[in-house]
């Protein structure tokens, strides 16, 4: 069509035109009138989101780092999320879950990312989620419907995430009764996951889990 034609054309299909132009385009190759045409003054460049790193620091505050960006010197963000006095912390999208200096899990869902000329939504508060005896927590697999954890004596422990209260125990996740200080899990191509652990002697244990 040239442009007097596609001028003529209802704003509903000079839009479905404006998306065709765009499928045959790579990323850096948008048309300039696509970017800049009256009728599509609303767009923006889809930026795909960053994969972050999250931790807990020295004082006890979340925080995190863009991975393809950390180096040896690269500042951590702190997140404001009402609570400075953790231990440990996993995520499970969209909900953290850390352990607090009582060694009890305490859980909050990530607020939504602001919509453009929207306020950001108020921090939901912390709940109360497991019962004491725990140092550390994580997931192990993306799909896993367990949580992990390293108990006070240092021993893995695990119990359904579909059934935990604040008064539900822990149970053994090691039947060898290795003692460590942390873990974490790698999801494996062909299933299952790999399982690290810090030992209490500073070295680097792994283990298939099926």
């Amino acid at each position: 069509l040239s442009a007097a034609q596609t001028e003529a054309l209802p704003l509903e299909q000079r839009h479905r035109l404006t998306l065709l132009q765009l499928c045959r385009h790579g990323s850096n190759e948008l048309p300039m009138d696509v970017v800049d045409g009256k009728d599509t003054e609303t767009w923006r460049r889809y930026e795909p989101p960053k994969r972050m790193m999250y931790a807990v620091g020295a004082d006890g505050g979340v925080c995190k780092q863009p991975i393809e960006e950390m180096q040896g010197g690269s500042p951590w963000t702190h997140l404001d999320l009402k609570n400075d006095n953790f231990t440990s912390i996993a995520l499970r999208a969209p909900t953290f879950y850390a352990v607090g200096a009582d060694t009890r899990v305490y859980a909050v869902g990530l607020p939504s990312p602001p919509r453009p000329n929207q306020k950001p939504q108020a921090q939901k508060p912390w709940v109360l989620v497991s019962a004491e005896g725990l140092k550390a927590v994580c997931f192990l697999g993306e799909d896993s419907h367990w949580i992990y954890g390293v108990d006070v004596s240092n021993k893995a422990v695990r119990q359904k995430l579909s059934t935990m209260n604040p008064t539900s125990p822990w149970e053994a996740a090691d039947s060898a009764g290795k003692e460590m200080l942390s873990m974490a899990g790698r999801p494996m191509s062909k299933g299952g996951c790999l399982v690290y652990a810090l030992g209490t002697d500073q070295k680097l244990y792994s283990q298939k889990l099926a």
